[in-house]
């Protein structure tokens, strides 16, 4: 399926579309409580309740008391039902409502959704509403409903209430149960039901598809020239750099798209500057293996400027994500060894991006530029992945309208971008929102009340702080119809911002109008000092002008302020993890953690950020790190937030000792921007400033050798007994490195800590040893403590010695025994193990040479047994 779509004009694909969902999504089941009879008999009363009122049914749209709006569904006239806790009094009731006599078939339908128009009020906000789905008419699953159990004390809601219900799917009954459970509270009211299959467009049915590509109509080889979408970095489409059509994985049919090293694959965009889109795809990552994607701005000029790069992830061979464009860098996981999705959606008329992996949100960030095209590169072996069913489509525009507290619209993520650059959110429209029990009086705005102002056009949005200034205000963005109050288009807002909770608020800014003169509107708009951490709460309210209330849609502009300057610049402090040795195949910045509120950067420019600095010798306090001469080495990149300095123990630089130093820069000069290693000048002495921080000395560690060790063993005599002792010889690791024995981290069995060890009884000693930085692997060894007794020789022996000892390569042994016996010797090293077997057979005596040549400097055992029976001599090997 190869697939560009052919509709062009937005207005027909949307009635095309429209169409399909009106076909599609039409009710098989449905009830409207029309007739009373047949309503009460249908639907039965069931549950506990200590009152004395049931479900009941009413065509009277005002039933039930304090009852702030009618009931709007569209037959409330005709007939539904509801249940009056009110009037149940202050008795607890956990009632329900079954449609035992209105079963609906579901039989062959899939993807089922349950519909209903519903009122909710309630009094004390600890009630509970749930939907109960059953196929058996007596078991029910249990249903939350979101819009209810947001709901605090006094809370109402109003409209239709959608579920998925895949319990219902192909099944030839389904029985639908309403339960309330609560005391004394207010009414639940329900009408026009209906269960329907919910509308699933393939991508190649939706006229708004831009992509459809599952790659199965391509031939192996290079996928570049098999599609217009298709181009490599290079923008040569028979490039080295394509990526290839392979048949090794396919989350669907045979093929997939393979990217490995030096592959670097654009899928084209069209360079988009306005609208909403849907990029997804399918990715697999072979275990142990790594990917990378990144979003470019101009799908012609990839790569022309770092302000190309608008957003990029990491997919590291360890399960781990990184997304570090835009910085803060933000971390996660990924499914290696399986197919995941990925999905991109684009809001280029509001200026945000999101990023969802398996459907969960992976971030969500500033998007200012065009969108261009996807970048799929390879950097090098350890980069190998697949992608599959690219379904890139066009979305309709988004307006949002949140009017509770408790339902705040997150606008972190336009938060924390540079200084002076405005953030502007999508449309927010408050044509139909209300009040709600929770919002605050406010009595700061300038409307003509008597005592209070008036909240009747409320909108709740929410934010948490990062320590920084901002600027917040409403603009018109790209609003056809911009809120107003009385006159047209005239932003008519005010504003109040709080922290605390939603219904314990504590106000902390508050304003009517940012322009006095209404020039050019009256929209709201204030500066606020945050606090890191910290919960924030928004309220923006339609100005009432004369009991008229200015509707309409508006976006919100947030820009951080730019508070910092040479004056109050400061360098931070860090700590550095073990001991600042850096293992092989480590990066440094995995071992660094920065006090990140004590960094405060400058916005002097033309450079301002942090820069870490690399040398050979400390940096002096108040010292530019260049001036060490050949003491420096180089410096990395500079970013405008703090960042520990990343740096691969790989080879790059040899193992040995260098020093890392922070620096926080404004108004420096980059003398060579086209490397990637930032190379600076002294700052500007009359409109720079660098700050430097203290140095601290790592290790790049080589590849360390595996620890090693022997055990040279006295063992215990009895009597006295307690005298065996263990001496240990022990190489690789830091310690064998830096030739520091002591350095190990020794432990014994029996608590012991010491590369010596005695007064021991005998039997199995385990022992640990450790390398202080972690690099190798722990040792791990059992070493047996032998006991003698006596002489320790068979009654048969008139005659064992054992010459030389201590010996070099070979050791004579002489044995004479009263009666010839049948005779095994064995060599054993201090570990326990048996090195070495000879079977004498019936002898009455042996004059014997044995080998000790391939055998290490240390303490061994020899032993003879003798019918069962056995004399050991402990042999010493010195070289």
């Amino acid at each position: 399926m190869l697939k560009i779509s052919t509709i062009k004009g937005l207005a027909l694909a949307v009635m095309f579309l429209a169409g399909i969902e009106t076909m599609l999504a039409q009710p098989f089941w449905t009830e409207s409580f029309s007739d009373q009879a047949t309503s009460t008999t249908n639907w039965v009363n069931g549950g506990t309740n200590a009152g004395t009122i049931d479900w009941a049914w009413t065509n009277d749209p005002v039933a039930g008391a304090y009852l702030p709006d009618p009931f709007a569904a569209p037959t409330a006239s005709t007939g539904y039902m509801w249940f009056d806790s009110d009037a149940n009094g202050q008795n607890t009731h956990d009632v329900t409502l079954a449609g035992v006599g209105n079963p609906a078939d579901c039989s062959g339908k899939t993807n089922v959704h349950f519909k209903f128009y519903t009122y909710f009020r309630s009094f004390s906000g600890t009630d509970v509403a749930t939907i109960g789905v059953s196929t058996d008419g007596v078991n029910f699953t249990y249903k939350n409903l979101p819009q209810i159990d947001a709901l605090g004390a006094e809370g109402v809601f109003q409209g239709y209430i959608d579920l998925a219900v895949p319990e219902a799917d192909n099944q030839p009954q389904v029985w639908i149960q309403f339960r309330y459970q609560g005391t004394f509270e207010y009414y639940w009211k329900v009408d026009d039901l209906e269960m329907y299959q919910n509308v699933v467009l393939t991508c190649d049915q939706n006229p708004m598809s831009i992509i459809c590509d599952n790659i199965e109509g391509y031939n192996l080889g290079n996928i570049s020239p098999q599609a217009t979408w298709w181009l490599p970095w290079s923008l040569n489409e028979n490039g080295a750099d394509n990526a290839v059509v392979s048949s090794d994985f396919a989350s669907q049919g045979t093929k997939s798209m393979k990217v490995a090293q030096d592959d670097d694959q654009l899928l084209l965009l069209g360079n988009k500057a306005a609208g909403r889109y849907s990029l997804k795809w399918k990715q697999y990552v072979p275990a142990g293996k790594a990917a990378y994607i990144n979003v470019q701005t101009d799908q012609n000029n990839p790569g022309a400027s770092s302000a190309n790069f608008s957003g990029q992830i990491y997919f590291n061979a360890d399960g781990t994500t990184t997304f570090d464009i835009p910085l803060p860098a933000v971390e996660g996981t990924y499914p290696q060894g399986e197919w995941f999705q990925l999905e991109f959606v684009f809001d280029l008329d509001n200026n945000l991006a999101k990023v969802f992996l398996n459907g969960g949100l992976l971030r969500a960030f500033a998007y200012t530029q065009a969108l261009g095209a996807i970048d799929f590169y390879g950097a090098d072996a350890t980069y190998t992945f697949y992608a599959d069913e690219f379904e890139y489509v066009e979305l309709p525009p988004i307006v949002y309208n949140v009017d509770e507290c408790s339902a705040a619209v997150d606008l972190t993520q336009y938060f924390g971008q540079a200084a002076g650059v405005a953030q502007t959110t999508g449309l927010f429209n408050n044509l139909t929102a209300t009040v709600d029990p929770s919002d605050p009086a406010v009595d700061c705005w300038n409307e003509a009340v008597p005592g209070a102002d008036i909240i009747d056009g409320s909108m709740w949005f929410t934010f948490t702080g990062d320590g920084s200034n901002y600027h917040i205000e409403t603009v018109p963005c790209n609003a056809t119809n911009y809120i107003g109050s009385g006159q047209d288009d005239d932003g008519d807002t005010q504003m109040a911002i709080y922290t605390g909770s939603c219904g314990d608020y504590n106000l902390l800014a508050c304003n009517d109008d940012l322009f006095t003169d209404g020039m050019p509107d009256w929209r709201a708009g204030l500066d606020l000092q945050t606090t890191s951490g910290t919960t924030y709460y928004i309220l923006i309210d339609g100005f009432n002008l004369g009991g008229t209330i200015a509707t309409g849609e508006y976006c919100v502009e947030i820009t951080q302020e730019a508070a910092v300057n040479c004056a109050n610049g400061a360098v931070g402090t860090y700590t550095v993890d073990n001991g600042g040795n850096v293992c092989w195949n480590v990066n440094l910045n995995t071992l660094i953690t920065l006090n990140e509120d004590e960094f405060l950067i400058p916005q002097n420019g033309p450079v301002n950020g942090m820069v870490w600095a690399l040398s050979s010798a400390p940096v002096p306090a108040g010292t530019w790190p260049p001036s060490l001469g050949a003491a420096y080495i180089g410096s990395t990149g500079y970013l405008q937030a703090p960042f520990a300095v990343g740096l691969n123990n790989n080879g790059s630089f040899p193992a040995g000792t260098y020093y890392v130093t922070p620096l926080v820069v404004g108004g420096a000069v980059d003398i060579n921007p086209a490397n990637t290693t930032l190379n600076l000048t002294e700052t500007d002495p009359t409109n720079g400033c660098f700050f430097v921080g203290e140095s601290y000395a790592i290790t790049l560690l080589p590849v360390l050798d595996d620890i090693q060790a022997v055990g040279d063993v006295v063992n215990e005599t009895v009597p006295p007994g307690n005298n065996g002792a263990i001496s240990l010889t022990v190489e690789g690791g830091f310690p064998g490195f830096i030739g520091d024995p002591a350095s190990y981290i020794i432990t014994w069995s029996n608590g012991d800590s010491g590369i010596e060890i005695d007064g021991l009884a005998g039997g199995e000693y385990e022992v640990t040893i450790s390398d202080p930085t972690g690099c190798v692997d722990d040792f791990i060894a059992s070493i047996v403590v032998g006991t003698i007794t006596g002489t320790n020789d068979p009654a048969s022996v008139k005659q064992l010695t054992v010459s030389p000892n201590p010996a070099v390569d070979q050791v004579q042994l002489n044995l004479s025994l009263e009666t010839a016996s049948e005779v095994r010797i064995e060599i054993v090293n201090a570990l326990g193990q048996t090195l070495q077997t000879i079977n004498s057979g019936k002898v009455n005596g042996i004059n014997q040479p044995i080998n000790l040549a391939n055998y290490a400097t240390g303490s061994y055992i020899l032993r003879v047994v003798i019918d069962g029976e056995t004399a050991v001599r402990r042999i010493q090997i010195q070289r």
